[in-house]
């Protein structure tokens, strides 16, 4: 007889079980708001490469990811890039910009970008679940993070950047402010 009860509540234990992890749904009232323009590193990365190959380089980078209208340009020994923005169906459907700036350091280059993500038309899907090493589960949703796209660019551009082991000031230069924003 116990068994029987045991038998008949594990139905109720399983739907209030799968109740628990069921991903939430997307709530289309809410407006898509951009994520924060982010760069796509801490600090400054430095190639051996000239100024306008970087630049060209990440140009390139820009266009076969799917960014639109990727242009550059070039005053003395500064250059700036931009693309986008562009819906990209194959990073969620999102919407990227990207840009960069560089500059060049007797005989490096010094160069950052920078990525906005604007999430897709009724938002985010819902997260997807990952195993963590030490087998718990946690839930991500990589869909708000432009750290996959800034590792796309980077290994498409090869630059083969380096990056110094801490901040140095580099970092907060003016140089890598919008120069779009600064125009206006």
């Amino acid at each position: 007889m116990k068994r029987n009860r045991w038998l008949a509540s594990v139905p109720a234990l399983l739907l209030l079980s799968a109740g628990c992890h069921r991903q939430s749904r997307l709530d289309t009232a809410k407006p898509a708001a951009a994520i924060e323009e982010t760069p796509c590193w801490w600090s400054v990365y430095r190639a051996a490469l000239p100024v306008d190959t970087v630049a060209v380089h990440l140009v390139n980078a820009f266009t076969t990811l799917g960014l639109t209208g990727a242009t550059s340009e070039q005053i003395g020994d500064t250059a700036w890039a931009h693309a986008g923005p562009t819906r990209l169906d194959a990073w969620r459907g999102a919407t990227y910009l990207a840009r960069m700036a560089a500059f060049q350091r007797g005989d490096s280059t010094l160069y950052r970008y920078f990525v906005t993500v604007i999430p897709p038309a009724g938002g985010w899907g819902p997260s997807h679940d990952s195993l963590t090493v030490d087998g718990r589960h946690m839930s991500v949703n990589p869909a708000v993070s432009p750290i996959d796209f800034c590792q796309a660019i980077a290994r498409t551009a090869q630059n083969h950047g380096t990056a110094p082991s801490g901040p140095n000031g580099e970092e907060s230069l003016a140089v890598w402010r919008n120069r779009r924003s600064d125009e206006r």
